[in-house]
């Protein structure tokens, strides 16, 4: 998968978080609009 488009709004997670599958969403949606 490509690198975060932006670390400091999105650090380096466990992938145990819950929230890991949101934030990926997320950046796929930022990247899908640039």
């Amino acid at each position: 998968p490509p690198p975060p488009l932006m670390p400091a709004l999105l650090p380096a997670l466990p992938v145990a978080d819950p929230d890991i599958a949101l934030l990926r969403r997320l950046r796929d949606a930022l990247e899908a609009h640039l």
